[in-house]
């Protein structure tokens, strides 16, 4: 740690004692279940370190497992639920997978735009690890190493002829967001369920479909859709006058599907189809908005004694497949389940039917869980 005048560092006794390789990855499981076993996080997909998507991934992952097999093992649902998973969650892999891929494409850019190409590198480096098997080319290759790195140097140097037309590419790049993006409210919390596969064979060519539209700025529009998570908005308890997030209403009861009804014109019926099933399904009704008279003497009958929130609904602005007379049904994860449409009435054997469907049975007491 000398100044200019102390001598060169002499590097003639160090050894390398271990060198571990890194290739960055783009893979995808075909499958995320085998029988008992589960695959998420890195066990079921592998990206390159350009946006985060790795760890997001896998909590959704997790997220989306964790309350089936909880539903499952308490007898809440069938285990059929459990198959869900690895079409749902797969989808997403692949998509964020295609996504991450072609951020890291966008990254290189910057290199690039001072004369580094990572390929051209990545392909000299192969030359040289195989002319370095010949003794006779070892003073040649040193040779054209060290003038391929003094040009190198050279390019990047502030003195560079190149350096303004580098500067106007690169400030084109950052400015027009060309580069590394590192919000992606859309893939994070926006992605659904329900959506179309994407059509990728693992090969280094991704779709259209998997990527995102680079030029958009980050932005994320909630939507009430099925497959999709139901959108944040407040919501006040008349009865202790707080108010709080639909978020929160579903993350306190996530031992229970949520049933959101908006049209009081339909509470009364909702009211005596969940009464008549009593408390088979691990579904509680919530009425939004709903204080009709009498409602409010009825919580008892209910199964799961229901809530009664009020809300305003004029200014908010997210997509939405709703009509006046849908109820949405919200899994423990926040997502939709489906959307019943009861414009023909609410009856019990509707409620039953689109239990079932969305993975539920009638609850188990007093039996042991069913294998997985």
């Amino acid at each position: 740690g000398g100044g200019p005048e102390s001598e060169a560092f002499d590097a003639s006794d160090l050894r390398v004692r271990d060198a571990k390789p890194w290739a960055m990855s783009a893979l995808v499981a075909d499958r995320f279940r085998s029988g008992r076993v589960f695959l998420a996080g890195d066990s079921a997909h592998l990206f390159p370190p350009a946006g985060g998507f790795g760890m997001n991934t896998g909590v959704q992952d997790a997220h989306n497992l964790a309350w089936k097999v909880a539903y499952v093992l308490k007898g809440l649902a069938s285990p059929p639920l459990l198959e869900t998973y690895s079409p749902e969650r797969r989808k997403i892999a692949v998509k964020n997978t295609c996504l991450s891929i072609a951020n890291f494409e966008e990254t290189v850019k910057v290199a690039r735009a001072f004369g580094l190409d990572p390929g051209m590198a990545n392909g000299l480096v192969s030359v040289l690890s195989s002319a370095n098997q010949f003794t006779a080319l070892h003073q040649p290759v040193e040779k054209l190493t060290e003038s391929l790195l003094s040009l190198g140097r050279a390019q990047t140097s502030p003195l560079s002829p190149l350096r303004p037309l580098q500067q106007i590419y690169l400030n084109q790049l950052l400015t027009q967001e060309k580069s590394l993006r590192l919000l992606y409210p859309e893939e994070d919390i926006g992605f659904c369920y329900d959506d179309p596969e994407v059509d990728w064979d693992g090969g280094s060519s991704f779709p259209e479909s998997g990527k995102s539209n680079r030029g958009a700025a980050a932005s994320f529009i909630p939507k009430v859709k099925a497959g999709s998570r139901f959108p944040h908005f407040e919501v006040r308890d008349p009865a202790s006058d707080r108010t709080y997030s639909t978020v929160d209403v579903i993350g306190r009861h996530g031992d229970v599907f949520l049933l959101f009804l908006t049209n009081a014109g339909h509470a009364a019926d909702l009211r005596e189809a969940f009464a008549s099933l009593g408390e088979e399904y691990a579904v509680t009704p919530v009425f939004l908005n709903c204080e009709a008279e009498g409602m409010s003497e009825a919580k008892e009958e209910l199964a799961g004694g229901g809530l009664f929130l009020r809300c305003d609904l004029s200014h908010l602005r997210f997509d939405s497949e709703l009509s006046a007379n849908d109820a949405v049904l919200t899994r423990p994860d926040g997502h939709v389940a489906r959307i019943l449409d009861l414009s023909s009435g609410c009856s019990s054997d509707l409620l039953k039917e689109a239990f079932e469907t969305a993975g539920l049975s009638r609850r188990q007491r007093g039996v042991s869980s069913p294998p997985l």
